[in-house]
C-alpha cells in the first residue's frame, strides 16, 4: 500500500465506555472487541451539521447550533456527511468543513466523493483518499468501481482484487473478484461474489458464504441482505442468520437498517424485523419507502404511516406532498405546506409557516418559508438565520 500524507489534522476525539456486569468468556471478549471497533467508527458521526445557500447564493454551514459563512460565491456542488461538509467552490477548489474549521484539500475537482455518515473519502482519478487517524492519506493509486458505505469503503484494484477499508485497515478480501457481477457496500458490510460465483458477505474481517449459486437479485443495508434465490425463495440474511420469510418471490421489496418491507405474491404488505415477520396491511400500499431505519407508506385511504423501532404509527390522514428521511428523522409538509416531522420517535411541528424549501441532513433540518427567510431545526429548537 502506498500512502501520501497531506498534513490535514482534524483532531478527532473518540470516547468509548464499556460497562461490564458479568464474567467474560472468550466469545464475549471477541464480541466486545467487535463492538468496540464499531463504536470507534460510530463516534465520528456527529449528525449535527447541514449546509445551504442564501438568496444571494452565499454558502453557509449550520454546525451544532451556529451558522458559518464559507463562501461569497456560489459553490458548484456540496456534500453533507455525518460530521463534515465537502464542496467544490466556484474556482473548482475542493474544500471540507470539519470540526469548526475549513480546509482546502486540492485545487481540482474529485472524480467521486463518499459523503457517508461515518467515513470521509474521495477519488481523484484512480487515487483513493480517506480520512482516518487525524489525516487524509492515499490508500491506493489504482482503484475502480469504488463504493462508499457508512463505515466501509470497497473497491477493485488493478489486479482485480477485492479490497475493503474498515476500522482503519485496508484488507484484501479476495485476490480475484468476479467483476461480471454487481457488488454492494451497505452501511457496515460488503455483499459480493467470489471466484466460484458464490454470494458472500464480508464485515469486520469475517467472510461468510451465504449462497453457492448466485441469486436472481439482492438488496442490502445495515446488517441485512434480502434476495430472491435461484429457485425463487425470498430470503433474508440478518446478523449472520438465514431466514426464508416467503417461498415465492415478492412483487416488490425494499431493505433498510435491520428491516425489510415487501409486498407478497398474494398482495399482503409485510415487514421483516428481528427475525420475525409482521403484517402491516392486508392490501398493497399505494407507495412505500425505506431509508435508514424508517419505513413510510401510504394505505389505500391515503393515510400516512411510519414504522420505526418495531412500532407502526399513523402520522396523518392525508398523503404528504413531499417526505424526506434520514437517521431517526422524517420530515414532511402538510396540506398547507407547513413543515412537520417525526424526530427521534416524537411527532413535532417544525414550521407554522408554509415552506418553499426543506432539506434534511441527519438530525439537522434546513427550511425556507421565503428565499431570504431561512431556519435550521435541530434537537427540538428552531435557529433563525441572520446574515452577517
Amino acid at each position: 500500500m502506498q500512502t501520501q500524507k497531506n498534513g490535514l489534522n482534524f483532531g478527532i476525539f473518540i470516547e468509548v465506555i464499556i460497562e461490564m456486569k458479568h464474567i467474560l468468556t472468550l466469545k464475549n471478549l471477541v464480541l466486545l472487541f467487535i463492538l468496540l471497533i464499531s463504536s470507534i467508527s460510530m463516534s465520528i458521526k456527529a449528525q449535527d451539521i447541514g449546509a445551504f445557500e442564501d438568496d444571494q447564493k452565499w454558502f453557509y454551514v449550520f454546525d451544532r447550533g451556529e451558522f458559518h459563512r464559507l463562501e461569497f460565491n456560489p459553490v458548484k456542488n456540496f456534500y453533507v456527511g455525518g460530521s463534515f461538509v465537502a464542496y467544490v467552490d466556484f474556482q473548482n477548489r475542493f474544500k471540507v468543513f470539519y470540526n469548526g474549521k475549513l480546509f482546502e484539500l486540492q485545487d481540482a475537482v474529485p472524480t467521486q466523493i463518499g459523503n457517508s455518515d461515518f467515513l470521509f473519502g474521495y477519488m481523484y482519478f484512480r487515487n483513493l483518499k480517506i480520512l482516518w487517524n487525524n489525516k487524509i492519506e492515499t490508500y491506493d493509486t489504482w482503484s475502480y468501481r469504488t463504493q462508499f458505505g457508512d463505515s466501509m469503503i470497497a473497491y477493485i484494484d488493478y489486479m482485480n482484487a477485492m479490497k475493503v477499508f474498515q476500522n482503519g485497515a485496508l484488507t484484501t478480501v479476495e485476490t480475484w473478484a468476479d467483476t461480471t457481477f454487481d457488488f454492494k457496500v451497505a452501511d457496515n458490510m460488503l455483499v459480493y461474489f467470489d471466484q466460484n460465483r458464490a454470494m458472500c458477505v464480508y464485515t469486520n474481517g469475517v467472510k461468510n458464504t451465504i449462497e453457492s449459486i448466485p441469486p436472481k437479485e439482492f438488496k442490502a443495508e445495515r446488517n441485512t441482505v434480502a434476495y430472491i434465490d435461484y429457485i425463487d425463495n425470498f430470503k433474508v440474511y440478518f446478523k449472520e442468520e438465514m431466514f426464508t420469510p416467503e417461498s415465492f418471490p415478492p412483487k416488490s421489496y425494499q431493505v433498510g437498517e435491520n428491516i425489510v418491507a415487501y409486498v407478497t405474491n398474494d398482495n399482503t404488505f409485510k415487514i421483516f424485523h428481528d427475525g420475525e415477520v409482521e403484517t402491516l396491511l392486508e392490501l398493497p400500499p399505494k407507495s412505500y419507502t425505506i431509508k435508514q431505519n424508517i419505513l413510510t407508506y401510504i394505505d389505500n385511504q391515503g393515510f400516512f404511516y411510519c414504522y420505526y423501532k418495531n412500532k407502526k404509527i399513523r402520522l396523518e390522514n392525508f398523503t404528504p406532498a413531499k417526505t424526506l428521511i434520514d437517521n431517526n428523522v422524517l420530515i414532511y409538509t402538510d396540506l398547507d405546506m407547513r413543515l412537520k416531522g417525526f424526530y427521534n420517535g416524537e411527532q413535532v411541528n417544525i414550521s407554522n409557516e408554509a415552506v418553499q424549501y426543506q432539506q434534511l441532513y441527519n438530525n439537522v433540518v434546513i427550511y425556507k418559508p421565503l428565499p431570504y427567510k431561512i431556519y435550521a431545526y435541530w434537537k427540538g429548537k428552531v435557529y433563525p438565520f441572520e446574515k452577517n
